[in-house]
């Protein structure tokens, strides 16, 4: 009977026990699960914050008196879930956009860069031309570059090399050099995705990487979305629709070489080397607008802003100087050099008619 009555002692207390463990785990909150992208979004945003600070290497070509404008994009450099932070400084007075690539790296938890910067934009002078896109096969950056002077042009791969002792590199592979002008496939056209730079104060994208939901793909195509559609205007004399698309409507200008660097309100980017006595056709807008033209490197059509379309070799434009008219226009390109006018696109000849 003694025993018994321990026996029962026992069991008694061990339940009190389990019962106790029970209600105790029940108590105990669970943890959330950690968010893998506030870390490093929290990084990216010290560098961000801290953009004037940073070591762009930028080289004789910048003017001295320069001034700067930043940005900041990611991209997928490699097969990882975290995209890497592009921070760019584009050197207003000269063209030329320096961009300097931050790698998280999750063993330290720190931001690796290289020391080299890659270069991209058009010069304002020496001929000096390049883009850069991302690639949709998360195989890093695809850098078109070279000169609008000779037409030597080749695309290079840009990848992240990650170095033994902690440092990092960017490793350049030519993929296909090709003269601008000749009629080459470009290789890479299908692989490239265009970059969403946003201005440094917008922290927009920042906010959706640090919740998780940067999606670089969709923001493209948002982004495109959001773009105000042009209106479609139709002139009372003839009824052609003008949709800044194929058909133009602005002042024909006939002007010469000093007239054209006097219209843009810019120094000659040829100086010592352009025939100045050359005579432009320009037609010119009231106000800038958005034009959609083939790359002058071939690698495809972009849209920007034009203050005017150059019209090349224009029969008798100089009886046209001065007039209003709308221009049908089948074939045009950005230029890849500093030719005039400096930035804005030019119809081919015979791809071009005066609609009235």
């Amino acid at each position: 009977m003694k025993k018994l009555k321990t026996l029962l002692a026992l069991v008694i207390a061990t339940s009190l026990t389990l019962v106790g463990c029970g209600q105790k785990a029940a108590e105990e909150p669970k943890k959330e699960e950690e968010n893998p992208f506030e870390k490093v979004a929290a990084l990216y945003e010290e560098q961000i914050n801290g953009h004037e600070e940073i070591d762009f290497a930028i080289d004789s070509y910048g003017s001295e008196n320069a001034t700067y404008m930043y940005e900041y994009a990611f991209v997928n450099m490699n097969d990882d879930d975290i995209p890497e932070l592009l921070i760019g400084k584009t050197d207003e007075s000269f063209g030329v956009k320096y961009i300097k690539v931050f790698y998280y790296d999750k063993e330290s938890n720190k931001l690796l860069s290289p020391t080299e910067t890659i270069q991209i934009g058009v010069a304002g002078a020496g001929g000096f031309r390049a883009d850069v896109v991302a690639s949709n096969k998360k195989d890093g950056l695809l850098l078109n570059q070279g000169s609008g002077m000779n037409g030597q042009f080749e695309i290079a791969r840009i990848n992240l090399d990650i170095k033994e002792d902690g440092t990092i590199a960017l490793k350049n592979t030519t993929l296909q050099e090709y003269i601008l002008g000749d009629d080459v496939e470009i290789e890479t056209d299908s692989e490239g995705v265009t970059i969403n730079w946003y201005a440094i104060d917008d922290l927009s994208a920042l906010e959706q990487l640090k919740a998780g939901k940067l999606d670089l793909n969709k923001e493209a195509e948002e982004n495109a979305e959001s773009q105000p559609k042009e209106e479609t205007e139709k002139p009372k004399e003839t009824g052609v629709a003008v949709d800044n698309k194929t058909i133009f409507q602005g002042t024909l200008k006939y002007l010469s070489y000093n007239e054209v660097l006097e219209l843009q309100g810019i120094e000659d980017p040829n100086a010592g080397y352009a025939d100045t006595s050359e005579k432009f056709a320009l037609l010119v807008f009231d106000n800038e607008i958005d034009v959609t033209a083939e790359s002058g490197d071939g690698t495809g059509s972009y849209t920007e802003k034009a203050k005017m379309i150059k019209l090349p070799n224009f029969a008798d434009a100089a009886n046209y100087n001065g007039k209003e008219m709308k221009v049908k226009i089948t074939s045009m390109f950005w230029p890849s050099d500093t030719s005039l006018p400096l930035s804005q696109p030019y119809a081919l000849e015979g791809e071009y008619e005066i609609v009235e």
